[in-house]
């Protein structure tokens, strides 16, 4: 009571001077209130903005502390803090005094720390200060007596950003099943434990305070609501067992429930408080002297004080109390280094050799003098090192010492013992391939403090430690990657970098993340594998344990398992069902293991819901070689915290044709696989070196090889032949082919049809590369394969090949054909999208690129009909259709053209190019004598404001459907103000067709052009001046007749057509009737078909591009094809063309 009293009366004294002096408080000060229940004791802290005097006054159960100033403050926290010491406390009227009732005796001791007035209440010697089952956090049911009843259990409460945590810390392993319904989450414990259901509701948000706990059979039950769809999430960390409620994205999460702080690490997220050691706390002899806030104090790890205890430093460094020496078990020396701080503060202690690197993330300056002396039968050396971030110590301790860490309050105890360095709670390690940037490790942490970079003065690289304020939580034995190493560490991390790319971050709720640009290289299959399986995490199947017995035969243990069902009271049969299930399981049964389980499914759905039914069906389900149904069950975010279940989502992703991320997950969960018992380990280890293989890693596919081929011998058949086609695609891709073909050959010569169809394949494939074999070879042994093996990807493969083939020979509907096969068989593969979009391409090149003009027109109409899907949207696809029918034109195949035609029209085209098109349409129907459909044509097709050239076209076939129809004046009338050669055609046409022959002669005088002398004329302009004498003499016009004789008659004279000229304009012909019906025979069967074999001709010419889309010349360079427009080609230059009215034959001679 010293320490209390000398306190109280140096308040007293201040408070009476105060009063002296009539100092009065003007204004309220605002003052922080903390306070935390700790091992053995209980400690409340004002944090005034200034020093300030206190008195204290205690009477039985009520405790008054009151100031010489006015504070601003809630003294409720000290109540929420300490439920377990104090009942109340309230702030007295006038602002100066907090009244507390304690809920019993306990002896009070006070002391300031600079600002910081401490209070600590201690259990009265004799006394029972604490019931059973007070923690030093957390909740634990104090309603019973500690000889009665089950342990209490204490329960901490976390809020952080994106969900609330509750951790039960129980002291020992214990299962837990968690059963979900849509209004709350029920968790049963294979133990029972009371918590302290009050106490816990009061630090539950509102939504879950009606959370209730019962004993149920030996087992403790933990019912809590939720909100509809609210996500949890439960694992174990070593002994604790953590729930985590999720909040919904972008809400805003509650107030942090963990202990207020005076000075937070950076960067440090509100955490659950850690759980307590098991050691108590040093009691505290004396006050201890004020010390800069922040600085740590180096002290005894006993009751007593050095009475050479070193003196403060200068600057604000902490005092150094010295360390004692304490006896360690079986009698060898060992020290205790005991680090006070004020507040919680985050540490990490490794090894690096030769050196325990003992770090925290505030820094401080020690005066470590009192230490090298009191130590010097442990630690060799001890030196601080200057760190801007933290506070770095490193030693050398004994041989065979090593450290141990514990967490006294706010107290770090590092103690060096003979035993080699370990983590009381080891840190899982998560390889992460699946990851966007690559390659990750994850360590997930608990109470995360700070990433401090440390350099190493005689190493010369950088330690990276990452501190925790959980105690205990560690790195086990020493790990090397090539980009770093993790050090073996009692607390903490430390990672020695080996590469200046390396990252290390904290990642909030996946802890800390080591990465490097693109992904860092970790090892596939690392020695020791099967030793550190302990480390790799929390197990979801225990296969050792479900296997019974290494030596046991099936048959036998089958028979217990099936008795222990039988036997099983009726609310343990569906365990005993499970028991079974998991016996299959292990033992390689997976249909008897999933009929088992649905079972149970259909008896009890809430064990179906449990994680480990669902991870053990989803498994199931793989083996079976069910892929798709395991996804939901395998790619639960529940199922994250497994590193096993990586094996057999890499089965899953490697069964779906996904190898790549099958790859990346076997990485992952590869080092569990050497625990797995056979069969599974040999077919999972088979399917690993086939991921393997996939993804080029041949390293990783070597070592898993050579494990395999070491036991193949025992092996079932259908596994040691995947072992020996796996072989051969080692040697293909390792360039040993000699290798590669006698592997194979022996697997297709076996007798697993698997086995032999895959190296079939392989034969072809590397036989057409190598060119051992002939293309039409490798058809007709694919064609076979095609049969042999059906349904998975392997037929993809050879349906996608063989198609291949079959075009290469140009063999277009076989490879289309095939193609579609396969793409209508698989249609979820991505390996189809590539062949559809092989198949678009064929297609493409067989209308566009002239492959079509190697078939027939009619197969090649055939052809397009069957594959039209394939037809691209845009305008590839509809110069495809216009290609297609010129070609059918040119073949008359009219009807057919006209039918591609039609539908390009109606379904495909829009705005000006529908109108192009249906002017080509009609012009089609037109050559096929159907003026109708022509006039239709033109009537769907009808777009505003064309350009001109359109237009005119349009409007000159729409005169010649009129005119086939006998409407000759609306046909004259459209052709109104057209003074184009294409006009004159069908005026003359329709002139020739009413025998209005004087119109016919004015306009085939417009067609003939000038007259010339002295060279004869071309031979299509001729044919004008011929018709245009044909008219003359029908119209008996012998002025006409002797002017064209004089003009033209030198030039005609001298051509091909002059006999004829001659004797339609003869002067005196032997007969004017017999020369006017030899003219009429001359014309009539070609006046009716003069108009459209000129558009004939220019249909069938190359399509010009479009003005908007010609760059220059209309027509399109050699080689390549014009851009679909639809468009006619445009009219020829004058006298570039030959006459619409065909030139009539030479008349017969004599």
């Amino acid at each position: 009571m010293t320490a209390g009293r000398s306190a109280l009366a140096r308040g007293f004294l201040l408070f009476a001077v105060a009063l002296v002096t009539g100092g009065a408080s003007l204004a309220s000060d605002r003052v922080g209130i903390r306070a935390a229940e700790h091992e053995g004791f209980a400690r409340f802290v004002f944090d005034w903005p200034a020093p300030v005097a206190f008195t204290t006054t205690s009477r039985g159960r009520n405790l008054s502390v009151r100031f010489d100033r006015s504070l601003r403050a809630d003294p409720k926290a000290i109540t929420r803090k300490l439920r377990n010491y104090v009942a109340g406390a309230r702030l007295s009227d006038d602002r100066m005094s907090v009244d507390i009732v304690l809920k019993e005796a306990y002896r009070l001791e006070t002391f300031a720390m600079g600002n910081a007035v401490v209070f600590d209440l201690r259990p009265i010697e004799g006394a029972v200060a604490m019931r059973a089952g007070v923690q030093r956090t957390g909740y634990a049911d104090r309603s019973r007596s500690a000889d009665k009843g089950p342990p209490g259990l204490p329960v901490r409460v976390g809020q952080h950003s994106k969900y609330l945590r509750l951790v039960f810390d129980w002291t020992k392993p214990v299962n837990y099943k968690v059963r979900e319904t849509a209004a709350g989450v029920q968790m049963r414990f294979a133990r029972d434990a009371r918590i302290d259901m009050a106490a816990l509701r009061k630090d539950l948000p509102p939504e879950l305070a009606t959370a209730e706990a019962r004993s149920d059979a030996g087992a403790l039950v933990l019912t809590l609501p939720r909100k509809p769809g609210q996500r949890i999430r439960h694992f174990k960390s070593g002994t604790k067992v953590v729930l985590d409620f999720l909040q919904d994205a972008g809400k805003t999460a509650a107030a942090p429930v963990a202990e207020a702080k005076a000075e937070p690490a950076p960067k440090a997220p509100e955490r659950a408080t850690p759980p307590p050691p098991d050691e108590a706390p040093p009691p505290v002899a004396a006050p201890v002297p004020a010390v800069q806030e922040g600085s740590p104090v180096i002290a005894a790890a006993a009751a007593e004080t050095p009475a050479d205890g070193a003196a403060a430093t200068n600057d604000g460094a902490a005092d150094v109390a010295g360390a004692k020496i304490t006896a360690a078990e079986g009698g060898k020396k060992g020290v205790s280094l005991v680090f006070e701080w004020p507040e919680p503060v985050g540490a990490a202690v490794f090894q690096r050799e030769p050196y325990v690197w003992i770090v925290f993330d505030k820094r401080a300056q020690l005066n470590l003098a009192s230490l090298r002396d009191a130590g010097a039968e442990a630690i060799d050396l001890i030196e601080q090192l200057p760190v801007g971030t933290g506070t770095v110590v490193r030693l050398i301790p004994k041989p065979g010492l090593s450290p141990a860490v514990d967490l006294e309050g706010a107290n770090w105890v590092v103690r060096f013992r003979k035993s080699t360095i370990s983590p009381q709670v080891p840190i899982v390690l998560r390889v992460r391939p699946e990851t966007a940037e690559g390659t990750q490790l994850e360590l997930p942490v608990s109470e995360f403090g700070r990433i401090i970079h440390i350099p190493d003065p005689d190493v010369g690289d950088m330690i990276v430690a990452v501190t925790l304020r959980a105690p205990g939580h560690g790195v086990a034995g020493h790990r090397r990657y090539p980009e770093f190493g993790l050090l073996a560490s009692a607390q903490g991390i430390g990672i020695e970098t080996l590469s200046d790319d390396l990252e290390i971050r904290d990642a909030g709720d996946r802890g800390v993340v080591v990465s490097a640009p693109g992904g860092l290289h970790i090892s596939a299959v690392s020695e020791g594998a099967e030793k550190s399986s302990s480390f790799l995490g929390p197990r979801i199947f225990n296969l050792g344990n479900w296997f019974h017995g290494k030596n046991e035969p099936f048959i036998p243990a089958r028979q217990a398992m099936f008795e222990s069902v039988v036997d099983a009271a009726a609310e343990r049969r569906d365990d005993a069902r499970l028991d079974l299930a998991r016996f299959y399981f292990a033992r390689g049964y997976a249909p008897e293991a999933l009929g088992v389980l649905r079972t149970i499914e259909f008896a009890n759905p809430d064990m179906a819901s449990l994680p480990e039914f669902r991870a053990l069906k989803g498994a199931l389900q793989v083996y079976m070689g069910r892929p798709y149904e395991a996804r939901k069950a395998l790619l639960d975010p529940s199922m994250d915290q497994y590193q096993e279940i990586s094996l057999w989502r890499g089965s899953m992703f490697l069964q779906s044709g996904e190898a790549t991320k099958a790859a990346a997950h076997f990485r992952s969960g590869e080092p569990v696989l050497q625990s797995y018992p056979e069969p599974l380990k040999s077919k999972l280890a088979i399917e690993l070196t086939e991921a393997s293989l996939a993804d080029l890693d041949l390293e990783s596919a070597t070592v898993w090889l050579d494990q395999l081929a070491s036991s193949i011998d025992k092996m079932p058949r259908d596994l040691a032949a995947r072992v020996v086609y796996n072989q051969g695609v080692l040697a293909r891709d390792s360039r040993k082919l000699d290798d590669a073909v006698a592997l194979w050959s022996k697997a297709r010569n076996g007798r697993d049809r698997w086995a032999a169809a895959h190296a079939e394949y392989a034969l072809i494939d590397l036989g057409l590369q190598q060119e051992t074999i002939t293309p039409d070879e490798a058809i007709e042994r694919l064609d076979r394969l095609r049969y042999q093996w059906r349904g998975d990807d392997l037929e993809l493969s050879v349906l996608d090949r063989l198609g291949n083939l079959y075009l290469a020979k140009h063999d277009f509907r076989r490879g289309l054909n095939t193609l579609r096969t396969a793409v209508t068989y698989f249609p979820e593969k991505e390996q189809a999208k590539t062949i559809a979009q092989t198949m678009t391409e064929a297609f493409r090149k067989l209308h566009l690129a002239g492959e079509s003009n190697l078939l027939p027109p009619l197969k090649a109409l055939a052809l397009y009909d069957d594959f039209r899907e394939l037809t691209p949207a845009g305008p590839e696809g509809d110069l495809m259709i216009q290609r297609l029918a010129d070609r059918l034109v040119a073949v008359d195949l009219l009807d057919r053209a006209s039918g591609l035609l039609s539908h390009q029209v109606r379904y495909r085209l829009k705005g000006e190019e529908r109108a192009r098109v249906g002017a080509k349409l009609a012009l089609i129907m037109l050559l096929d004598r159907n003026p109708k459909g022509a006039l239709s044509a033109l009537r769907n097709s009808f777009h505003p404001n064309l350009p001109p050239d359109i237009e005119d076209d349009r409007r000159r076939i729409r005169a010649k459907a009129t005119m086939d129809l006998a409407r000759f004046d609306e046909a004259i009338a459209l052709l109104a103000g057209d003074v184009s050669r294409e006009a004159d055609l069908l005026r003359a046409n329709i002139y020739w067709s009413t025998k209005d022959y004087g119109e016919a002669a004015k306009v085939l005088q417009r067609l003939s052009g000038d007259p010339q002398d002295e060279a004869a004329y071309p031979e299509e302009q001729a044919r004008y001046i011929l018709s245009w004498a044909v008219a003359l003499r029908l119209k008996r016009d012998e002025a006409g007749l002797k002017m064209l004789r004089d003009l033209y008659g030198p030039g005609m004279n001298k051509g091909n057509l002059a006999a004829a000229f001659a004797y339609i304009s003869s002067e005196s012909p032997e007969s004017a009737k017999s020369v006017e019906e030899m003219s009429q025979r001359i014309v009539q069967g070609d006046k009716f078909e003069a108009f459209l074999r000129n558009y004939r001709e220019r249909l069938m010419k190359p399509l010009a591009a479009s003005p908007k889309d010609a760059g220059g010349s209309g027509a399109p360079a050699a080689g390549e094809s014009a851009p679909p427009t639809g468009r006619l080609a445009s009219p020829p230059a004058q006298n570039a063309n030959p006459a619409a009215i065909p030139p009539p034959p030479p008349p017969p001679r004599g």
